[in-house]
């Protein structure tokens, strides 16, 4: 059996002050170096870790650099882990801020076609988890673990369209997503895949911060 571990980024100030991220080059905050430390010591102290992907935006690899070093695995960028891009003229607006956008965006949930200003069309998006999904059932048969560093948005996604279908309709994963709830920031979200597919085994295991300050 293979297992699959996706660990959302660790927080920023952006986040913590309620602010849209996007692809801005926003770091861990110290809260976020927390957290993944925390997730790192224990992965590190769980099963070996053959190769941890990580989307290349600086809060997602910060967080990939620092579970490397607890459990020695290299890291291999992946375009296709990144966050759905948000219009770049929200990045570091607050939430509060974006009123027209929110109402939009609640009006338009089920529209795969719809997109605000530059945002990232849905298709994109899901061009990229299909991709995802390919390279899981391609490293299905190796065995052993592999990590993916990655974001909330895309994490949700990920789980929609496994639980819709890889191949449905684009409309079908936007149902699903609306009931999947948004993982932690360095929560540990497991698959496992073997001659039956790919199964959902934990979503947004925080079990690492019981105890934390």
């Amino acid at each position: 059996m293979t297992e699959f571990v996706f660990v959302r980024h660790g927080s920023t100030q952006n986040l913590e002050a309620g602010q849209w991220q996007g692809w801005s080059p926003v770091p861990l905050s110290a809260l976020g170096r927390a957290q993944a430390l925390a997730a790192a010591t224990r992965l590190a102290g769980e099963a070996p870790t053959e190769r941890i992907f990580s989307s290349p935006l600086v809060r997602t690899r910060q967080t990939a650099e620092i579970i490397s070093g607890a459990t020695g695995a290299e890291i291999e960028d992946s375009e296709a882990l990144k966050e759905r891009m948000t219009a770049t003229r929200l990045w570091g607006v607050a939430h509060a801020d974006s009123l027209e956008y929110l109402t939009l965006q609640r009006a338009h949930r089920l529209d795969a076609g719809w997109s605000y200003e530059d945002e990232e069309p849905w298709p994109s998006l899901a061009a990229r988890i299909r991709s995802i999904v390919a390279l899981m059932h391609e490293r299905s048969s190796h065995g052993g673990r592999f990590l993916f560093v990655t974001h909330g948005l895309t994490l949700r996604s990920l789980r929609a369209a496994l639980q819709a279908g890889v191949e449905a309709p684009i409309e079908e994963w936007l149902r699903a997503y609306q009931d999947v709830p948004a993982p932690e920031c360095c929560s540990l979200t497991v698959f496992s895949a073997d001659a039956n597919g790919i199964q959902l085994e934990r979503w947004n295991d925080t079990s690492h911060f019981d105890g934390a300050a």
